[in-house]
Parts: C-alpha cells; sequence; structure tokens
C-alpha cells in the first residue's frame, strides 16, 4: 500500500522500512534483525493443573486466564488472574521483573484466593487492572461477589503489596432486570486514583 495507508494504520509520522521488511526474517514488524525478541516470564497452569495449597484442593490454585494489564512497583509485576485459585473465582498475584539467578526464573507468587465459601460477602473473578496509592495499598475491582444481600454485584477491595490486609471497600448492589439500579454494579475494568480519589465504570446497572 502507499504512505497514506500505512497513515491510517499506523497514524501521522510512522514509516516502515521497505528494505528492511524484504531482508529476510524479522523479530519485529520492520525492527533491526538483532531486535530482542518476545519473552514469556510466566506460564499459568490453566483449569487442569491441580495445585494442592492452603485450605481445599483446587484446580490450577495458583491462577489462570489474566484479563488485566499488569502494574509495576518496586521490582514486582501486580496482577490478577480471572480464574483458578480457590472454586475457580480469581487470584492476585506478583511475578518479579528480573530473573531470578539462582533459579533461572521469574519469582512468582499468589498474594490473595478469592473465595465465596468462609468469605462470602467478599468479591470474585477480578477482572480490571490493579492501582497503587501513595501508601502502598494496591486496589481493584471483582465483577461477582459482595454478598447474598447485595446480589453479588461487584466490589471494590484494597489490599497490602505483601498480600496482607485485604478490605473490601465497596459492595455493589445487584439490581434486578424490572428495578434499574442508578448506582451500577458489575464493576468490568481496573480504577484510576486521583489523589484520595479511585473513579471507575461498571458493566451493568445505571
Amino acid at each position: 500500500g502507499s504512505e497514506d495507508d500505512l497513515d491510517s494504520f499506523f497514524g501521522p509520522g510512522h514509516r516502515l522500512d521497505r528494505h528492511a521488511l524484504d531482508d529476510g526474517p524479522r523479530t519485529g514488524l520492520g525492527g533491526p534483525r538483532d531486535a530482542p525478541a518476545e519473552r514469556v516470564l510466566h506460564g499459568f497452569g490453566g483449569p487442569d493443573v491441580e495445585v494442592v495449597g492452603p485450605g481445599s484442593p483446587s484446580r490450577g490454585s495458583d491462577g489462570h486466564t489474566p484479563r488485566a494489564g499488569l502494574l509495576l512497583s518496586d521490582g514486582w509485576l501486580y496482577g490478577t488472574t480471572a480464574h483458578g485459585g480457590f472454586g475457580n473465582n480469581g487470584t492476585l498475584f506478583r511475578l518479579r521483573k528480573e530473573v531470578n539467578h539462582s533459579t533461572g526464573e521469574h519469582d512468582y507468587e499468589v498474594l490473595w484466593r478469592f473465595r465465596t465459601t468462609d468469605c462470602p460477602n467478599d468479591g470474585w473473578q477480578p477482572y480490571g487492572k490493579l492501582v497503587e496509592d501513595c501508601d502502598g495499598w494496591l486496589s481493584g475491582t471483582t465483577y461477582y461477589g459482595g454478598g447474598v444481600q447485595t446480589g453479588n454485584g461487584g466490589t471494590v477491595f484494597k489490599i497490602r503489596k505483601d498480600g496482607s490486609g485485604y478490605k473490601t471497600i465497596q459492595r455493589f448492589v445487584a439490581s434486578e432486570a424490572w428495578v434499574p439500579d442508578p448506582q451500577g454494579y458489575a464493576p468490568r475494568t481496573g480504577l484510576v486514583l486521583d489523589q484520595n480519589w479511585l473513579y471507575g465504570t461498571t458493566h451493568q446497572g445505571g
């Protein structure tokens, strides 16, 4: 295509090296031959891997199916998985950015396993990216949970970066189809922190 076609795809000012594209196999689109290749930092076990941890055995108890981006803080990547953990309710994890030279791998730790049995009022199935405040707390959302009395319309939670101090700070009330809830429920995305306020959206309600 023409350069105008490239502008419409990549945006103004972006150009591809046409000669480079014809110069054998590439590691990236139009990039140099010695450009760093994609590297897998951690592979999730998936739902069919059984790991026995604290409590009852669970399929994929280290988590699987991450849906959100990662938060980098103090050399660790923090994120969530929508499934796995206890009862397939999701996990919160951290992954060391740099390789542990003694093992040759990136250290991986599950900080929290969302559950509905012994913590029925907490949330489960986190879909959004985490955010960190100035005091080192992580905050996020869960699509479900909050308790039967709220219809399990989802939650906002906070947790320390070492996995301690988990707190539910907001429970959304799920409404029936014929009773609209102007406050909304089922948050599906992450939060934005501005000073002392957390901003977000809900997938349903309103």
